[in-house]
């Protein structure tokens, strides 16, 4: 891009070259100081020689940075799995939370931990109430608590 920006900025353009056949006259801008188009040109000749390697002993430059970033690349990726896994076991403890609260408001302790196994959880803690049961399940060391109500409803049709 800066090349290309280079090739631009030196190119004969018939706005900025009064002898062009093209421009006219109306359109032409003045000539140039040579002076301030021989600094710009040297500008530009330096920015193209940042670009571009300054010497062939820096042509294996590009191993070690290319190393530095696949190793980036493996740590990200491996942060990312492991994060992952542990969100998927987050959401498994506690949809077997939820599923066992709400079987053990309906069927009591039994169920509870019945359903809880069948989820892979293991039914820590159970407390139960009146019209209300908390439940604490743990799958794969991560817990996960619960709590489901019994509500009386009335049919409006009788």
């Amino acid at each position: 891009m800066l090349v290309m920006l280079v090739m631009l900025a030196l190119s004969p353009h018939p706005m900025r070259n009064p002898r062009s056949r093209t421009s006219s006259a109306k359109y032409s801008l003045p000539p140039q100081n040579s002076r301030k188009r021989s600094e710009r040109i040297m500008f530009f000749k330096r920015a193209v020689r940042l670009v571009r390697p300054l010497s062939a002993s820096q042509r294996g430059a590009v191993l070690p940075l290319l190393a530095l970033g696949l190793v980036g690349l493996l740590l990200t990726t491996l942060l990312l799995v492991g994060l992952s896994a542990r969100v998927t076991n987050q959401a498994t403890a506690q949809s077997a939370a939820d599923a066992a609260a709400l079987a053990g408001v309906m069927d009591g302790r039994r169920a509870a931990a019945e359903l809880a196994a069948a989820n892979g959880a293991e039914l820590v803690k159970f407390d139960a109430g009146t019209n209300e049961v908390r439940v604490v399940v743990v799958v794969n060391g991560r817990r996960a608590e619960a709590r489901a109500e019994r509500r009386l409803s009335v049919d409006p049709g009788s």
